[in-house]
């Protein structure tokens, strides 16, 4: 038997296209085999097209090759082919942005290894997974083993094998074009979104609308048609926010499209005496302008604390989020937001929009990245037949059995998009191969309800620690003992042994049942080879609560809020061993004297809940051998104000008496910032200097003055 040419091959892919152009269709297309082969064939398919990316090596002459790291610029464009070249990597986030470029009757063309081998490749992205401690050579192949066989198992999809026959053209969906829109529409559900929009705002008692929507559904279109026409209509003033401007731009490109008399800027539209203005999230809340609509994309992006304030702020808002998304599923955020709305805003309504603008309804590309990158996951309901007094089994999962399972891979990653809206396809390739990474999972009547995921830190040797304090190393993948040795100046902290629990996903119908307790019980038990267990995530007063009814302590606060959750970031730890108990206590200890002192500085705004939770003593003056390593590492440059504050306030409570007149100019400096907590905005404005960064310098010279003239000698 023949093998197929080059040319047979290429034949049969542009059949394939065919009816895919004609139904509106895009092709999804894999050429396994070797990679000259491959790039071979993808140069004759892409000679006709009049816009192409081609990522990865291998492009014919005159296409210039781009990287996933550049991929990025090519979002909103429309394309008649993308090409990925798997061989030099498969970048899983790029992979589900980029097939949102195809356009209908266009092709994606994966380029990759012999699938049977795949999983055995060493794909160049395995260097984003490895951590301190494990070579990227060492990272598993589960991902692109799961991969491998979502290609094989497609019927829409168009599989070429080297050495192989050729396939039978892929099977395509039937299409439905009973109903059209009329402009300016793309789909008849964003017809009726707008409508609804239009119709709920003038009411006297407003509802928020909701408005929810996979990738590709124009609901940011959406947004901008309402507005356009809701600045036709009368004077009125609206807000626009996102989590930046770009976000947002379709929303101002759709409205602009309908004023045409309007002076239109990017980030504002002014029509006679209406307006429409962007506004960053935390501009809203702080300033709080009077606008009689406020339209909210991309709200999942957002965090939850700052969207609630917003609702209070403005009833008339409605929010828009994307579903499932290569950027985060939105699906967690809806079902937990749905929990705020409830309690701010009964009655409020939803919308949904289901037809796709660009490529027609079951498109086969857009079916396949759903189901390779889980993007379509969806919790299950809890089983109405289980009892919260039904025995959980909580065991640890081996990841090869994530693998050959596909509905345990599917609830469990189901819960974590639930618990955490920023779930992306890269989450899923480090749950599969992460190195350090070990997963839990809860079950009653046989369903998951829980999962935990954790992962191996610290363990260093005192060099390393050593290094770590001072800033001149920062070991990928140790979140914990590297964040607590730089931030708290204890070298111990690097060299101690941590579990850290990376997630806990628990079923939303089971919680409030113990099953999260009941997991760190077991916990507690499994991991004895460890001197710490610990976690890390966003403090919130329940959140905060929870962890601290299990043992755990806080350790370290984050002086600044974190972008996906508005919160403080905390570190919580539980000893195991005797040197973890003594590092853990010293590091509690330390938090609760600095506390008071860092809510006149960087925790100013800090959540009165969460000041009654956390533990706080007023320091006494005298200095003990940290606060030594404290003020010499402010000195040097290695840590933070912040970080070393406690330290440096014990030093000039104790060098303040022995102050001289010709210290005048560095007492004046350094009384405004220890005593008076002067904030660094007002630091800047007295003294004149070109920022924040030029302060701290000068106090950081400052210190370093006083060191040398005076001695101080009665510390630790």
């Amino acid at each position: 038997m023949s093998l197929p040419s080059i040319s047979d091959t290429v034949s049969l892919i542009i059949t394939a296209k065919q009816p895919c152009a004609v139904n509106g269709f895009r092709l999804p297309v894999v050429l396994a085999g070797d990679e000259a082969w491959a790039s071979n064939i993808a140069a004759e398919l892409i000679e006709s097209a009049a816009k192409l990316l081609w990522l990865g090596e291998g492009s014919p002459e005159g296409v210039e090759p781009q990287t996933f790291a550049t991929a990025r610029t090519w979002l909103g464009r429309e394309l008649d082919v993308v090409v990925i070249n798997a061989y030099s990597g498969l970048d899983v986030d790029g992979l589900g942005a980029v097939s949102g470029t195809v356009r209908a009757g266009g092709m994606l063309i994966l380029l990759t290894p012999p699938l049977d081998g795949w999983q055995n490749f060493v794909d160049p992205e395995h260097a984003k997974l490895a951590v301190a401690g494990y070579a990227a050579e060492s990272i598993s192949g589960r991902m692109l083993a799961r991969l491998a066989r979502m290609i094989r198992e497609d019927e829409q999809l168009l599989l070429i094998e080297q050495n192989q026959p050729l396939p039978a053209p892929p099977k395509l969906p039937q299409t439905d074009v009973s109903s059209k829109s009329v402009e300016p529409y793309a789909t008849i559900d964003q017809q009726q979104a707008v409508e609804k929009i239009l119709q709920t705002l003038p009411q006297e008692n407003p509802v928020p609308l909701v408005m929810t929507a996979d990738r590709g559904r124009g609901k940011s279109a959406a947004l901008g048609l309402a507005a356009g026409q809701l600045l036709q209509q009368q004077n009125i003033r609206i807000g626009i926010s996102g989590p930046r401007l770009a976000a947002v731009e379709q929303v101002f490109v759709h409205a602009a499209k309908l004023c045409a008399d309007a002076k239109i800027q990017r980030n504002r539209i002014h029509l006679s005496h209406s307006r429409l203005d962007y506004f960053a999230p935390d501009e809203l809340i702080r300033e709080q302008p009077p606008l009689d609509v406020l339209l909210v994309d991309e709200a999942a992006t957002i965090p939850a604390p700052m969207l609630a304030q917003l609702l209070a702020l403005y009833p008339r808002i409605i929010f828009s989020s994307t579903l499932h998304g290569y950027e985060g599923s939105g699906r967690g955020f809806a079902l937990r937001f749905r929990q705020t709305l409830d309690q701010q805003a009964p009655g409020w309504q939803a919308i949904t929009l289901n037809q796709p603008v660009r490529w027609a309804q079951g498109d086969p590309l857009e079916q396949w990245i759903f189901r390779a990158l889980l993007l379509d996951v969806d919790l299950r309901p809890a089983l109405a037949n289980s009892s919260p007094k039904e025995a959980l089994q909580i065991r640890l999962v081996e990841r090869d059995d994530l693998l050959a399972d596909e509905v345990l891979l599917r609830e469990v990653f189901a819960l974590l998009v639930w618990a955490h809206y920023q779930t992306r396809p890269q989450d899923l390739r480090n749950l599969l191969d992460g190195p350090a990474v070990q997963v839990v999972v809860a079950m009653r009547a046989g369903q998951v309800v829980a999962t935990m995921l954790l992962t191996d830190e610290g363990g260093f040797d005192q060099a390393m620690a050593g290094a770590i304090v001072r800033g001149e190393r920062r070991p990928r993948g140790h979140l914990v003992p590297q964040s607590l040795a730089l931030h708290s100046g204890f070298e111990q902290a690097a060299e101690l042994r941590y579990a850290r629990v990376m997630r806990v996903a628990v079923h939303p119908q089971v919680q409030r049942q113990g099953v999260g307790k009941a997991m760190l019980t077991w916990l507690a038990t499994y991991r004895r080879d460890v001197d710490v267990l610990c976690a890390s995530f966003g403090a919130t007063s329940a959140l905060l609560r929870f962890w601290m009814a299990q043992e755990y302590r806080p350790l370290r606060l984050g002086f600044s809020r974190d972008q996906a959750s508005g919160c403080h970031s905390v570190i919580v730890a539980r000893p195991v061993s005797a040197a973890g108990e003594n590092c853990v206590e010293k590091m509690h200890q330390r938090l609760a004297q600095s506390l008071p002192l860092l809510r006149r500085e960087a925790l100013r705004d800090l959540e009165p809940e969460l000041i009654d939770q956390l533990p706080a003593e007023f320091p006494a003056s005298l200095m003990a051998a940290q606060d030594w390593l404290d003020v010499r590492a402010f000195v040097a440059g290695q840590r933070g104000f912040d970080s070393c504050l406690l330290g440096l306030w014990r030093w000039w409570q104790q060098l303040l008496p022995q102050i001289q007149n010709r210290s005048q100019s560095d007492s004046n400096l350094l009384n405004a910032k220890l005593i008076e907590a002067l904030p660094w905005a007002d630091l800047v404005e007295k003294y004149g200097f070109a920022g924040r960064q030029a302060a701290i310098k000068e106090l950081e010279r400052a210190v370093a003055r006083l060191l040398e003239s005076y001695k101080l000698t009665d510390y630790g």
